[in-house]
């Protein structure tokens, strides 16, 4: 039979039961799967399941395989290889800098960085200031707005979509 068609799901991934879209193009043939952990433990061996959805739980992040294997009737076989990596670990916080302060700048920026290479932002502040600019340099707008002190919360976000606990910092107007 031709190989398997496997399609993975978004790699990385933070589900614990990815989904995988399996088929072939000869309907009569069997398809088995065989996946294995990062640490080479088997995750599911034997026939594919209907739904192309495997459990994770209980092993540990990192790249999974799976081995598609199309076998007709006449004993005929060939396989199809694909892999997902699976990340449920948030990044780290973002270290937030202000810049100095007390300060009279109406659109004051704060220097973000994080330890994890890759990340995006998202960032908070009050609802009386617009955030202008969100990511390694975050900008606030702070017109029309009395002197005071003035947060915005920077939270980072991995390629899986884990996001980070926020860290808070202050300018003074």
């Amino acid at each position: 039979p031709p190989a398997p068609s496997v399609v993975a799901p978004v790699s990385p991934g933070n589900t614990l039961s990815p989904g995988f879209g399996i088929s072939d193009a000869e309907g009569t043939a069997v398809l088995t799967c065989v996946m294995t952990s990062p640490k080479g433990r088997s995750v599911a061996s034997g026939p594919c399941p209907v739904s192309g959805v495997f459990s994770t739980s209980g092993f540990s992040d990192g790249v999974y395989t799976l081995v598609v294997t199309a076998t007709d009737a006449a004993g005929n076989a060939s396989s199809t290889t694909v892999t997902w990596t699976r990340d449920t670990v948030a990044p780290p916080a973002p270290t937030v800098t202000a810049p100095a302060s007390p300060g009279n700048s109406l659109s004051p920026s704060f220097v973000v960085s994080d330890s994890e290479a890759g990340v995006s932002y998202t960032c908070s502040a009050p609802s009386s200031v617009t955030v202008t600019a969100c990511g390694a340099t975050t900008s606030l707008d702070l017109t029309g707005n009395p002197d005071g002190s003035y947060a915005v919360t920077v939270s980072a976000v991995d390629a899986a979509g884990n996001t980070s606990a926020g860290t808070t910092s202050t300018y003074v107007l």
